[in-house]
Parts: C-alpha cells; sequence; structure tokens
C-alpha cells in the first residue's frame, strides 16, 4: 500500500467516525450511507486518482465487512472530475460533481478532491451545504486559511479537512530540510503550488534558488 492509497484509507476511517456521531435518524434515510468521491480518473491525472480511488473502495470493502456504520453499509458514489477539454481535473466539473452528491440526501460526505484547483472551487459549495470532505492531497493553504474564510466557507463552518498538511508546512521543512546540515547550496524548486514557501527559507540559508 503506498502512502496515497494510505491516506485515503484514513480520509475514508475519518469519514466514518463523522457519521458515526451523526444522529440516528440523519443516517437512518436509507439501508445505505453514500460518500462521495471526485476524482480526475481520466487525462493526466488519472493515475494518482486511481490510486486514491482503490485506497478508498478498500476501506470501504473493511469498514461493510465488520458491519459498516450503526448497521448501515457504505456506498461510494463515483464522479469523473476530468473533462476532455481540459485534459486533466476540471474545477468546474468537480463543482457539478459536489452538486449532485449535495443533492442526494444518502450522501453524508465526501473524499477528496485530488487538486487545490477543484478543491477552491467546491468549498464554498461545501460550506453552503454543510457538507465535509476529507482531502489527502489538495495542500494550498488558502483554502483553510481564516484570512480567507468569506471566500472558501461562507458560512463559517469547518468543511475542507486533510490528512496531508498544506505547502505553508510543507514547504519550509523541505527547505529545512534540504539546506540542514548542508545537505545542498544550490537548490531547483519545481512546484505547481506555492514556491515561496519553499524557496524563501532555502534562499535564506542555502545561497541560490531557481524555480520552475
Amino acid at each position: 500500500m503506498n502512502r496515497r492509497t494510505l491516506g485515503i484509507g484514513l480520509a475514508v476511517v475519518a469519514l466514518v467516525a463523522m457519521l458515526g456521531s451523526l444522529p440516528g435518524g440523519v443516517i437512518a434515510q436509507g439501508k445505505v450511507v453514500k460518500i462521495g468521491l471526485s476524482l480526475p480518473l481520466t487525462g493526466s491525472d488519472a493515475d494518482g486518482a486511481d490510486a486514491i480511488l482503490k485506497g478508498a473502495q478498500m476501506a470501504i470493502a473493511e469498514i461493510n465487512a465488520k458491519g459498516g456504520v450503526k448497521g448501515y453499509k457504505l456506498e461510494a458514489l463515483v464522479f469523473d472530475s476530468a473533462t476532455p477539454a481540459a485534459g486533466q481535473y476540471d474545477p468546474a466539473q468537480a463543482a457539478t460533481n459536489y452538486k449532485k452528491f449535495i443533492a442526494d440526501s444518502l450522501v453524508m460526505a465526501a473524499v477528496g478532491p485530488v487538486m487545490s484547483g477543484e478543491g477552491k472551487a467546491i468549498s464554498p459549495i461545501l460550506s453552503e451545504a454543510d457538507m465535509a470532505t476529507i482531502t489527502p492531497s489538495s495542500t494550498n493553504p488558502d483554502i483553510t486559511d481564516p484570512k480567507f474564510q468569506t471566500q472558501y466557507r461562507p458560512k463559517g463552518k469547518a468543511v475542507y479537512f486533510r490528512t496531508v498538511t498544506t505547502d505553508a508546512f510543507q514547504g519550509p521543512n523541505m527547505a529545512n530540510y534540504l539546506v540542514t546540515p548542508r545537505r545542498s547550496r544550490a537548490c531547483s524548486c519545481w512546484t505547481t503550488g506555492a514556491p515561496s514557501a519553499w524557496a524563501s527559507p532555502t534562499a535564506s540559508r542555502s545561497g541560490p534558488v531557481s524555480s520552475a
């Protein structure tokens, strides 16, 4: 089991803990409790998304084998968040998928998204619906930063959770690892996230940093 698969398994277990705390009347809407998964299963992001899907399916199967949640079985409701036009994940498609989750009374929570671009699109939707999601891979710090609450969670309640930390923590700590003790004097940074979070502490302690 790779780290991403383990992470998504932990996410499903965390969601189950949340479902277990809900009043019985909420869960008893049907014999099945659904967990939404919106993942870019086609296009350039498909490999990583497939690992996440398999991790979720494994966790759900194990939980169901032990009797489910309060006697109710878990079921994955899976949608592709990639589009042919984008060739990868598409934030607009992710938003559409999450609206479908919210419209389904048996979907209690969701796992995902894979990418922070999707996260920015879905977080306000989740906030309005008071539905939680847990992501194993979205690391943009703005989505959960209190400074951006009015943008990403307008109703105030936390709805966006992670099993991975944000770029604001990963960047400086990766930089510190590289330059202490003198592992590197020059660094090259490739990132689609927050290059300043990575480069700033490195430059201040090791010297030149290039980013791409």
